[in-house]
Parts: structure tokens; sequence; C-alpha cells
């Protein structure tokens, strides 16, 4: 199982983010805080089937501009933190 800290990575130009994390399993903790997302207009199932996640910070990050956020947060059968 791994901690997964991916905050402050420039992603300025990134417009899509689809599956882009989907179905990592061995993903015990996920950190986005600051993750730059300004720009970001689909997340569809970004976060989906990462089976063994306990705990996601998704502090500071923007989401004025997503258009779908379809199956984001459909992580697992558990609950998480």
């Amino acid at each position: 199982m791994i901690d997964l800290n991916i905050s402050y990575i420039e992603a300025k130009y990134v417009t899509e983010m689809t599956n882009i994390l989907s179905g990592i399993d061995k993903i015990k903790s996920l950190n986005l805080f600051s993750f730059d997302t300004k720009n970001v207009t689909i997340m569809k199932n970004m976060l989906s089937e990462i089976n063994n996640i306990i705990e996601i910070n998704i502090s500071l990050i923007e989401a004025k501009n997503l258009t779908d956020m379809a199956n984001l947060f459909s992580v697992s059968d558990k609950k998480i933190n």
C-alpha cells in the first residue's frame, strides 16, 4: 500500500482528468491538496475503483469550471475519511 502525494503538481494546462487515478488499488492515502485544477472541465471517473483507499485530501481543489464529475468519488465499497 502506498501514500500518494500529488499536491502542487503543475497541471494548469490540463483540461480533462478522466480515469487519471482510476483502478490503482495500491493507494491507501491520496493527497490532492492545492492540486491545480482551475482549467479542468472533466473529472469523470477520476477516483473510481480505488478499492483500498482510506483517506483523500481534496482541500483547495478549484471546481468552478467542472462540467462533468460523473462517478468522481465511486472509490470503493468501504467508508473513507
